[in-house]
């Protein structure tokens, strides 16, 4: 991800492991079935609590950001079992932010439009 860019908010029927290799640390922020909102920092700085890989569960909602402007993240995914577009699926904004008002800033700054 460059400065200004996201990962939509999406999900998909299987796990995703997110890899950082380089860059600023980045946000991926996750919304369960029941509601709930966790974010993960994925980065190098461990101190500040950044960790080197991280895993979405199948189901969730979720997209990332980096955590300051001006910088950037390489990083990559894996999705097992395999990925499938069928299996993939866009947030719609409204949609989301009606079934979940407490986040509506978040799906507002994660959903396309």
């Amino acid at each position: 991800l460059e400065s200004g860019d996201v990962s939509a908010l999406h999900r998909l029927r299987s796990d995703e492991m997110w890899y950082f290799h380089t860059g600023g640390s980045l946000l991926i922020h996750a919304i369960s079935s029941a509601g709930l909102l966790h974010t993960q920092r994925l980065g190098s700085d461990i101190e500040r609590g950044d960790a080197l890989q991280a895993q979405v569960a199948q189901g969730e909602w979720f997209g990332a950001e980096l955590e300051a402007a001006g910088t950037y993240a390489l990083m990559s995914c894996t999705v097992a079992p395999g990925f499938e577009f069928a299996d993939f699926e866009l947030a719609r904004g409204a949609d989301l932010a009606a079934q979940y008002p407490r986040h509506q800033e978040l799906i507002e700054r994660l959903a396309r439009r």
